[in-house]
């Protein structure tokens, strides 16, 4: 298109050629195809003709003209590597490989492990293997071995480990009195004692220092708080341990935290919302039942409180370990054992091997099996997010564990 300016004054008639820059965008788009081949991608060319402008005096901005022009041109596409096992996960040529944590030991493992693996096979009609490793440095091993047919049954760190170096799955959490996780609290008697800094210095009583709940996680808090206690005591149980931090040979203890049971057990204790002490409300104290339950105002199915944590185990030698403590703070979740998968086992896979253990864990036959109260204890599963473990990873980082360290503490 082409423009002549002109002017109503006298003066010089010239020609003034004004060549405008091409300007060239490309937009492709390439869609891969499932041999590779080339295809087609549109671009869109904008091409700016030359102007020419006659003027009389001053010249005013140049217009610019344009125009699309749209090209097919072809373009070279890799196809995305895909992997695909010979045989199909499950087969009797590829089976999945159940795999268990060594913690319960070798002999009770493989009786617990065969129950699980023919309750699977039952109700799935996959081919099952057991494997069982005799270390915790083999077991990880051997669950990152096959990433699209292995089932990990492992405790917390072994989880997060496996994770960290082969990207292991989380599917679900087993269920122990009623819950997914366990905590730990700071219990203590002088009444003076509000802040966990004021632990500074002062000297700390507790079941084990390879607990991870009771300890460990306690241990990495003070150390990301700046905080340097005294003497650590060890007592080798939670009752042990309450009764010594009661009778004041330490200045504070940790030890073992459940949630109460609330009235008519309609609603759960929530975590990080409510009182760890909710049952204090009451203004009574709790009391040994006559089937051993220790309850608050009577049983919850009549209204009252079941008050589970380690202080209940020394109340008959103790009664009045509830008046004359508190729980100064508790520890975060800490996720119990993990069910796991495979990252590459395909999702219709994993969830039918989650749901059929779903509904074996709430049978008769998980008695014999996961259920075992001298195996994982599980009462259940329920299904769990990776995030769950961070607590886990928390302890590890902070205190700057090795897989070694890991290991070391496991086998204690």
């Amino acid at each position: 298109m082409l423009q002549s300016l002109t002017s109503g004054f006298a003066g010089l008639l010239f020609m003034k050629k004004v060549v405008l820059p091409i300007f060239i965008f490309l937009f492709a788009v390439a869609c891969q195809t499932s041999n590779g081949g080339s295809v087609p991608i549109v671009q869109t060319v904008e091409v700016t003709r030359q102007v020419v402008v006659t003027e009389y005096a001053t010249v005013q901005v140049p217009v610019e003209v344009t125009r699309q022009v749209f090209i097919e041109v072809e373009a070279e596409v890799t196809p995305r590597p895909t992997r695909v096992p010979e045989f199909a996960a499950g087969s009797a040529e590829n089976p999945i490989r159940l795999i268990f944590s060594p913690i319960y030991g070798q002999t009770v493992t493989e009786i617990r492990a065969e129950n699980i693996a023919l309750a699977l096979t039952r109700e799935t009609g996959l081919e099952v293997d057991v494997v069982l490793a005799e270390d915790y440095a083999q077991t990880l091993a051997a669950v990152c071995q096959t990433p699209d047919t292995t089932v990990a049954i492992l405790t917390s760190l072994e989880y997060v480990l496996a994770e960290r170096q082969c990207g292991l799955e989380i599917g679900y959490a087993g269920l122990r009195d009623g819950i997914t996780w366990i905590s730990s609290m700071i219990m203590v008697r002088d009444e003076e004692i509000t802040t966990i800094e004021d632990l500074t210095d002062l000297t700390w009583g507790v079941s084990a220092t390879e607990d991870l709940t009771n300890y460990l996680w306690f241990q990495a808090l003070f150390d990301a708080e700046g905080i340097a206690t005294g003497d650590v005591t060890t007592y080798g149980t939670d009752a042990s341990t309450v009764i010594a931090g009661f009778n004041g040979e330490v200045d504070f203890v940790t030890a073992t935290y459940l949630p109460p049971i609330l009235p008519y057990d309609e609603v759960q204790w929530r975590f990080g919302e409510d009182d760890p002490e909710l049952w204090r409300r009451t203004s009574q104290q709790p009391r040994r039942s006559g089937i051993g339950f220790v309850v608050v105002l009577g049983y919850v199915e009549d209204g009252g409180y079941r008050v589970r944590d380690a202080r209940a185990i020394a109340l008959d030698s103790e009664p009045d370990i509830f008046a004359e403590t508190d729980i100064l703070r508790l520890s975060d979740q800490m996720p119990n054992d993990a069910l796991a998968f495979s990252p590459e086992m395909p999702l219709a896979l994993s969830r039918q091997i989650g749901q059929t253990l779903e509904t074996y864990a709430l049978s008769e036959d998980c008695n014999m099996g996961l259920c075992s109260a001298d195996f994982f204890n599980w009462e259940g599963i329920a299904p769990v997010r990776d995030e769950f473990y961070d607590s886990v990873r928390f302890v590890i980082e902070q205190l700057e564990l090795t897989e070694a360290d890991v290991f070391t503490y496991l086998n204690e």
